[in-house]
């Protein structure tokens, strides 16, 4: 899904929307974690604190300077 509509659904529908946002980003974010970390629970915790993060500072994203994936 394009970040466009992934924000616009965000906006409108906020469950629907960071549900679909998780699902998109998960894997990538597990990846990059399992790169850097090495266990488990750390991939697991970090994976979890960057949504969190996301969530808590989504009205200072500004899809003019990155995108949803950076």
């Amino acid at each position: 899904m394009e970040d466009q509509e992934l924000i616009r659904i965000i906006r409108k529908e906020p469950d629907r929307g960071w549900d679909l946002l998780m699902k998109q980003y998960t894997g990538l974010l597990w990846h990059v974690a399992r790169g850097i970390l090495s266990g488990r629970e750390d991939i697991e915790d970090t994976v979890a604190e960057a949504f969190v993060q996301a969530w808590e500072q989504w009205d200072r994203f500004d899809p003019a300077r990155g995108s949803l994936k950076s």
